[in-house]
């Protein structure tokens, strides 16, 4: 093995990121203590406390607009390094070199986009129309909206560009086709979304990072292959992409986040790859025409709502290591007639099985030991339930409005009932509270009218259902048919 000498350990230095790691190198070693010396220009920005390190420094480099340019110091040059307007491209300054120049709105209206130009700037192109334009390969970036809401059919991207900004070619409405070139590592949040005649999108092989929402609301994208060079999905990236029936995501993707797919109506189903570890909110919400969804058992955690609306949804198979289903899990899914509950369940989020509306079976194991919040409200067609042995808590609206559940059997360990648990269930004929029960919520059976609720204690606060005489004096449409005390 080589060993590293000061000169090359001074080469290896300038791709140091910060001045802590030039003091940690001087440390390493005798040869390497005189470092600093060796440079006559700066490869990190300097501040006024550190200059002092670089006693040989001739020329000074500015990286960014708030690097210090030691206006009081006579340099022999300084270069600027961050983007600058194209109009400072004839600086008559010997001593101030500009690197990297930007296309301005401004040069527009005067003059082509210039060959040292490397990149598209800020709003330059915003909301015109635009017929032919061609764009040269000495372009490597197009900043944030410089192209929005463009009227423009086709766009031809210069060959070396490798970062698209935010919201570069949002809003471009009658933009039909995109053909990203290899060089492109970047794409921004919302960059081409609301693109909505883009039909077709083949994405590079080298890009890196798609930004937030970026091909939000392509209503007319029909399928979509995902790199290998991806590691993350972003949140809300093909959102309301309604047309989306195909897509393709690699073993390279870890992360899909929040909102990913929302609104993906025409998606039917999708295969997750094994590598994928953790699933966002909202992530397939109202995707209308998605029948099945598998999850590999690499995934760990998925977030709340993430079905909601999936109103064709029939089968979700989940990893053996889920124990909880989150908040929402399965609201509105409303073709699941039959469900059964994986034994390694024990938590059922609030709202997870709301508005099922042809749910007429439900299974769940004695291993659940919680139920939510509203977890089978407006479940119209659930006929029966059995309450697992271990759970000692309903809480509000838990079955509200079952207007078909006729059958409940509760479990010896039930402490409380909240607030509208069986409010609108008006096919209970018959409830036996278990004397456990310590708590009873406000309107806990409100419109049960069929209801001969068992009580085998008395309840402070519910007064309204299981006292005759006070039942005698209630509007019939808040009473139960019957209260007695055994």
């Amino acid at each position: 093995m080589s060993h590293l000498d000061s000169f090359n350990g001074m080469v290896v230095s300038k791709y140091f990121r910060t001045f802590q790691d030039y003091i940690n190198f001087e440390l390493v070693c005798k040869k390497f203590k005189d470092n600093l010396d060796k440079f006559h220009y700066n490869p990190i920005s300097l501040t006024r406390e550190n200059i002092k390190h670089f006693p040989k420094l001739e020329t000074l480099y500015i990286y960014t607009t708030m690097d210090d340019s030691f206006v009081e110091k006579n340099f022999f040059k300084r270069v600027i390094y961050y983007p600058v307007d194209c109009s400072k491209h004839n600086n008559k300054d010997e001593c101030v070199v500009y690197r990297t120049f930007y296309y301005s709105r401004d040069n527009r209206t005067k003059y082509p986009i210039p060959k040292y130009a490397s990149i598209i700037g800020i709003s330059t192109y915003e909301n015109e129309t635009i017929k032919q334009l061609e764009i040269p390969d000495n372009i490597t970036k197009i900043d944030d909206m410089a192209f929005q809401s463009c009227r423009m059919v086709e766009f031809k991207f210069p060959r070396h560009l490798y970062f698209i900004g935010n919201n570069s070619f949002a809003q471009c409405s009658t933009l039909t086709s995109i053909s990203l070139t290899s060089a492109l590592h970047h794409i921004g949040d919302f960059a081409f979304s609301h693109c909505s005649k883009v039909s077709n999108l083949d994405l590079p092989p080298n890009l890196t990072y798609i930004g937030k929402g970026a091909f939000f609301g392509c209503s007319s994208l029909y399928s979509l292959r995902i790199p290998n060079s991806i590691s993350e999905l972003s949140e809300s990236c093909f959102g309301y992409c309604s047309k989306l029936c195909l897509i393709t995501i690699p073993t390279s993707v870890t992360s899909i986040n929040a909102k990913c797919f929302n609104y993906c109506s025409s998606l039917r189903s999708l295969q997750l790859p094994s590598s994928v570890v953790s699933i966002g909110d909202h992530c397939f919400l109202d995707c209308h025409s998605l029948i099945f969804v598998s999850f590999p058992k690499s995934v760990t955690h998925y977030g709340e709502n993430i079905f909601r609306n999936c109103v064709a949804l029939t089968q979700v198979t989940f990893p053996e290591h889920v124990t909880k289903y989150q908040k929402g899990t399965l609201y509105g899914c409303s073709a699941i007639i039959s469900y059964t509950v994986p034994d390694v369940i024990c938590e059922l989020g609030p709202y997870c099985f709301s508005m099922c509306s042809n749910l007429s079976k439900i299974s769940l194991s004695n291993n659940v030991t919680e139920i939510g919040d509203d977890c089978f409200n407006r479940c119209f067609s659930l006929a029966s339930f059995d309450l697992p042995k271990n759970v000692t808590r309903l809480g509000k609206e838990t079955f509200f409005d079952c207007t078909t559940l006729s059958e409940f059997q509760f479990n010896k360990v039930i402490k409380s009932i909240g607030k509208d648990c069986f409010s609108h269930c008006s096919s209970l004929t018959l409830l036996n509270i278990p004397k456990t029960v310590e708590e009873i919520g406000d309107q806990a059976f409100y419109y049960c009218p069929s209801l001969l609720l068992k009580l085998q204690r008395s309840y402070n606060n519910t007064v309204s259902f299981y006292d005759k005489s006070q039942l005698k004096n209630k509007d019939t449409t808040s009473s139960i048919k019957d209260c007695v005390i055994v």
